[in-house]
C-alpha cells in the first residue's frame, strides 16, 4: 500500500484555474461539492491537505485532466511554493518530502527540486538517519543522497502500509514471504525443510523429488521452471518460459505457454508436441491427459501417443483404485494404470461403485451380470460367480473409501431374487457360500464382526468373513454381533431364560445381574443402561413403584471388563466415530472414551462441529459471539494439543497436525503436542501430499525497526504516541497548525487560497466566472 496521501477521495475535488508559478489561468469548472469534500479550515489533515511540518504544508488541488486532483505545497502565508504537479506527496521531514510522479515515488527538498530522483514503488519519510523505501519489490534502507541498502532481503517482496510509521517510528510493512516445504520422515520424528533458489515466489505439488517453482525474473514477468529435491534446477524458468505449474514425467514437460494454452517441450524447452493444447494433466505416472480439442479429451502415453479418446465438455474426477485411476465416461469405464496401460470397461448401463476391493459394476436386480473388477482391470470374480450372482440383489458390506478392507472382511450379503434361494454370503475371497437350510443371514455392526446365520429348524450360528463356521447351529437365538459380542441363549439354556452376552469363540461373556434387562442398548461397544437410583434393574418392580422411584439415572456398561460408569446430568447418548460416544449435558454435548471417561468437555453445540482428524486427534469447534473459533484434542489424554484459535489446523500425516498460530504462524506438532517444526508466518491453505508439507504464504503484516529488524503483526493494536486518545490527537492537531492563518474557498467551482486577510494568494490572477 502506498502512503496516506496516495489515497483518492471519493468525490472530487473541483476543477481549478491555475496561475501560480507561471501556469495561465484556464475557465474549468469542477464539482460543486468541494466545500463539502474538503474543509475550508485548517485544523486537521485530511484527504485534501495534510498538518503542517517545516514550514510546509500539502495541498491537494483539482486540476483539468486530472480527476483526482494534483498535489503542491502552501507556506505559512497561504503562497504556493511548490507547484501542484505531484500524484502523491507525504509531509516534510528533515527537510525532504515523499512525492510521487506517475507510478514512482522520490523526494523534494524545500524548493520543489528533486533531491532524489523518483524510481521507489513506495517511499516513507526521512528520520534522522535514513528513510525506507521499495524498488523492485526489495525493501531499501536510503541514506541523504538517495543511496540504498537492501534490508531483510529473504523475506520476499514488500509494499509499505498507511500510515508508514507507527507512532514509536517502526515502519509499518506488509511482506509477502517465499514458499516454505518440509519433508515428513515415514515415522514421526525430525523434520527437514526444503532450500529454495533465490527470487522463489510459489511453489507447486511435487512430482516425486522434483517440485515446480516460479521465479519473479528480473524484468518483472513470473516464470516456473523445475527445482530438484537435490538443489539444483532440472529445468530452468528462462528455458521453459511457463505462466503455469508444468508438469514433469520422463523429459517431458506440459508447460503453460499462455493463460489457456499448453504444449509439451524438453528439459531445455524445446517443443516436443504441438502447441496450442488446452489443459494438461498427468494422472499416473507415464499417462498424460490433454484437451487436443475443444471437448476432446486424449489419453496418452508416455511417448506421447494416443491410448483413448473421449468427447466430453470436461474432464471427470478420477476415483483411485489401487496403483489406477477410474474415469466414469458415460457407457464407458476407463482404468488408466501405470506405465501408459489404460482398461477399457463397457457400463452397460450398470451402476459404478470403487471400493477398497475393487470396482463393482452393479446392474439392476435381475437385469445384468454384476462384475468386480481389480486394479490390474481383469475380473475377480469367476464366471459361475458373476453367473449366479445374477439371481440376487448384492447390498455391498465393505467400507467405503477412504477406509481399507480388513482381510477377513465379507465382500456383500446375497438377497436372492427367487424365494426358493436361500441368502448367501460373498466371501473375503469373492465366493458365495449358502446353504439351503439357511433361513436367515444378519451381518455384524463392524466388517469383521461374525454373520448370524439361522437354520429353517430355528436353530443359530455363526460363520465368518470366509464363511467358515465360528460358532455352530447350536443357539436357540443370537442377536446381531457387536465389537466381537452377541446377546444369545445356548441350547443348553432354559427356554425362559434371558439372552447372556457371548464372544464370537462362544465363551460366555460373564455380566453383572440383570444387565440385560438394565442394558438392553448397545452404543458402539458398549451398552446403555437406565434405571431408577436405588431400584434393582432385575428384581420386579410394581406400577406404584415406579411412581414413586427416584430420579432416572444413565449409565454405560463395558462388556468386556463389567464396568459400569454413571453419567451426571445427562440428557441423550449417541454414538460416535471410532466407538466413541457423544453424551449430551444440557445444551451441550462432549465425547467421552467407551469406558465412560470425558475426553472432550461439554462444549460442542452441535455434533458436526467437531471434525475427527484421525483416531487420536480431533479439531473442536465452538461459537461465541457469531466467532468461529478452533482447537485440538488429543483423545488419548483428554487434553488440548493448543490454545482455542480462530485460524484452522489441519492433520498433515500420521501423527502429525498443523496447528495455525493464535495471532500469527504455523507450528507442526505430533499426538502429544510435541512441536516438530514451525514458521512464523500464517497461511491459511497449506497442502501436504505423500511425506512432504508446504506453504505459499500470502501478504503478512508487520513492522520494521531502525536496525531493519522485522516483526510480525500480532493483531494488537499500536500503543499511542500520547495520552488521551481522540483529545490528545486533536490537541496535537491544534498545535501543529497554531499560526497558520490561510482560508481555503471557491469561486465559480474554482479553488482560492487566501491569507488572514482575506486576500487571494493563489492563483495570482482573479478567477472569472465563465457563462453556465
Amino acid at each position: 500500500m502506498s502512503p496516506r496521501a496516495h489515497l483518492a477521495h471519493r468525490a472530487w475535488l473541483p476543477g481549478l484555474v491555475l496561475a501560480a508559478a507561471g501556469f495561465t489561468p484556464l475557465a474549468w469548472s469542477a464539482p460543486a461539492a468541494w466545500l463539502a469534500d474538503c474543509p475550508t479550515r485548517i485544523a486537521h489533515s485530511s484527504d485534501c491537505h495534510l498538518l503542517p511540518s517545516e514550514g510546509r504544508m500539502a495541498l491537494r488541488v483539482p486540476m483539468p485532466g486530472h480527476p483526482e486532483g494534483l498535489w503542491g505545497f502552501v507556506d505559512v502565508a497561504g503562497r504556493m511554493v511548490i507547484a501542484p504537479a505531484y500524484d502523491a506527496v507525504e509531509p516534510f521531514s528533515n527537510g525532504l518530502a515523499a512525492a510521487r510522479r506517475g507510478e514512482r515515488w522520490g523526494y523534494l527538498d524545500l524548493q520543489g527540486q528533486w533531491h532524489i530522483q523518483p524510481r521507489f514503488e513506495a517511499a516513507a519519510p526521512f528520520d534522522a538517519q535514513g528513510a525506507w523505501a521499495v524498488a523492485d519489490g526489495q525493501l531499501l534502507r536510503l541514506d541523504r543522497e538517495g543511496q540504498g541498502r537492501p534490508v531483510l532481503t529473504t523475506l520476499g517482496a514488500f509494499e509499505l502500509a498507511t500510515p508508514a510509521l507507527t507512532p514509536q517510528g517502526r515502519l509499518r510493512v506488509q511482506v509477502r514471504p517465499g514458499p516454505q516445504a518440509w519433508a515428513l520422515p515415514p515415522a514421526p520424528g525430525a523434520v527437514t525443510e526444503v532450500r529454495w533458489p533465490p527470487g522463489a515466489t510459489q511453489v507447486g505439488e511435487p512430482q516425486g523429488e522434483v517440485w515446480p517453482v516460479a521465479v519473479k525474473l528480473p524484468s518483472g514477468r513470473t516464470w516456473w521452471g523445475l527445482w530438484s529435491a537435490a538443489g539444483e534446477w532440472l529445468a530452468k524458468p528462462t528455458d521453459l518460459q511457463s505462466v503455469g505449474e508444468p508438469i514433469h514425467h520422463a523429459g517431458r514437460v506440459a508447460v503453460q505457454a499462455e493463460s489457456t494454452r499448453w504444449q509439451w517441450v524438453d528439459l531445455q524447452g524445446r517443443p516436443i508436441r504441438q502447441a496450442g493444447l488446452l489443459p494438461i494433466v498427468l494422472d499416473r505416472p507415464g499417462t498424460w491427459v490433454a484437451a487436443l480439442r475443444e471437448g476432446q479429451w486424449t489419453w496418452l502415453d508416455s511417448q506421447l501417443q494416443v491410448l483413448h479418446e473421449a468427447q466430453r465438455p470436461f474432464l471427470p474426477t478420477p476415483s483411485p483404485l489401487g496403483d489406477a485411476l477410474v474415469y466414469e465416461l458415460d457407457d464407458t469405464v476407463l482404468l488408466s494404470r501405470p506405465g501408459g496401460q489404460v482398461v477399457k470397461l463397457a457400463a452397460d448401463g450398470r451402476q459404478v461403485a470403487v471400493h477398497p476391493e475393487g470396482l463393482w459394476l452393479l446392474p439392476q436386480p435381475g437385469e445384468g451380470q454384476p462384475d468386480l473388477i481389480g486394479p490390474d482391470g481383469r475380473s475377480l470374480l469367476s464366471a459361475a460367480v458373476r453367473d449366479r450372482l445374477r439371481r440376487y440383489r448384492i447390498d455391498l458390506v465393505s467400507p467405503p473409501r477412504p477406509e481399507p478392507r480388513q482381510a477377513n472382511a465379507a465382500l456383500a450379503l446375497l438377497t436372492p431374487l427367487d424365494a426358493h434361494l436361500p441368502p448367501a454370503l460373498l466371501t473375503a475371497e469373492a465366493q458365495i457360500v449358502a446353504s439351503d437350510d439357511w433361513v436367515g443371514l444378519t451381518p455384524g455392526e463392524t466388517p469383521t464382526d461374525l454373520w448370524v446365520v439361522q437354520a429353517a429348524d430355528g436353530r443359530y450360528g455363526a460363520i465368518d468373513g470366509h464363511g467358515q463356521w465360528r460358532l455352530p447351529l447350536a443357539w436357540r437365538g443370537l442377536e446381531r454381533f457387536h465389537h466381537g459380542l452377541a446377546w444369545g441363549r445356548h441350547q443348553t439354556a432354559a427356554a425362559d431364560a434371558w439372552p447372556v452376552l457371548y464372544r464370537d469363540d462362544g465363551e460366555l461373556q460373564p455380566l453383572p445381574p440383570g444387565a440385560f434387562q438394565a442394558c438392553p442398548r448397545w452404543m458402539g461397544a458398549v451398552l446403555h443402561c437406565t434405571g431408577r437410583a436405588g431400584h434393582d434393574p432385575g428384581a420386579p418392580a410394581d406400577e406404584g413403584e415406579r411412581a414413586t422411584a427416584a430420579p432416572s439415572f444413565t449409565e454405560v456398561l463395558v462388556p468386556r471388563t463389567g464396568q459400569r460408569v454413571r453419567l451426571a446430568g445427562v440428557s441423550d447418548l449417541r454414538v460416535a466415530p471410532q466407538g466413541w460416544l457423544w453424551v449430551r449435558q444440557g445444551e451441550r454435548w462432549s465425547l467421552a472414551n467407551p469406558a465412560g471417561g470425558q475426553r472432550v468437555p461439554a462444549q460442542v453445540a452441535d455434533r458436526e462441529d467437531v471434525d475427527w482428524l484421525d483416531d487420536q486427534v480431533v479439531r473442536v469447534t465452538t461459537r461465541t459471539d457469531d466467532r468461529k473459533w478452533h482447537q485440538l484434542w488429543s483423545l488419548a489424554t483428554g487434553s488440548p494439543l493448543s490454545e482455542r484459535r480462530q485460524a484452522l489446523s489441519w492433520r498433515v500425516g500420521p501423527g502429525r497436525y498443523l496447528i495455525a498460530g493464535a495471532r500469527q504462524g504455523l507450528s507442526l506438532v505430533d499426538a502429544g503436542g510435541r512441536e516438530l517444526a514451525s514458521t512464523p508466518w500464517l497461511s491459511d491453505y497449506p497442502q501436504f501430499k505423500a511425506g512432504w508439507l508446504w506453504v505459499n504464504h500470502g501478504p503478512q503484516a508487520g513492522s520494521v525497526d531502525a536496525a531493519g529488524r522485522f516483526t510480525a503483526s500480532t493483531g494488537e493494536p499500536e500503543a499511542s504516541a500520547g495520552e488521551g486518545g481522540p483529545a490528545a490527537a486533536a490537541a496535537a492537531d491544534a498545535r501543529a497548525v497554531r499560526g497558520w492563518t490561510l482560508r481555503l474557498a471557491s469561486r465559480c467551482g474554482q479553488l482560492i487560497v487566501q491569507d488572514a486577510q482575506g486576500r487571494q494568494t493563489w492563483p495570482t490572477a482573479p478567477v472569472a466566472c465563465g457563462p453556465r
